[in-house]
């Protein structure tokens, strides 16, 4: 597994990650076999945080090969998160959505 990652913080409490991840398996098991296994991850992330208002937003890209076949997969989340109340027990109200790609097999993973 190798990789780099890098956050720059600009101002008014905005924020950006960026990533790229690596990661290569001679005998990695899946359930269609276990076969050599090559993947990068390439995405990044924008973020603010405050006392009231945090949200962040997120995606991936994913690309590689098992066995003799090619990966291709991508992903997009959200989270937004609402602070109540700045003083005593802060309740938050928070919204999650994802969105994440498939493989195209005929298989019983599909």
């Amino acid at each position: 597994l190798w990789g780099v990652y890098a956050v720059h913080h600009f101002p008014h409490e905005l924020n950006i990650d960026v990533f790229y991840l690596g990661n290569k398996r001679d005998r990695a098991p899946f359930s269609n076999g276990v076969a050599q296994e090559t993947r990068h991850s390439v995405g990044g992330r924008l973020w603010h945080v405050d006392s009231r208002l945090n949200w962040d937003v997120e995606m991936a890209y994913q690309f590689g090969k098992f066995a003799n076949g090619d990966i291709h997969a991508w992903g997009v989340s959200s989270r937004i998160v609402y602070s109540l109340s700045s003083r005593g027990l802060r309740p938050k109200v928070s919204l999650n959505a994802g969105l994440n790609s498939g493989d195209r097999s005929a298989g019983p993973d599909n």
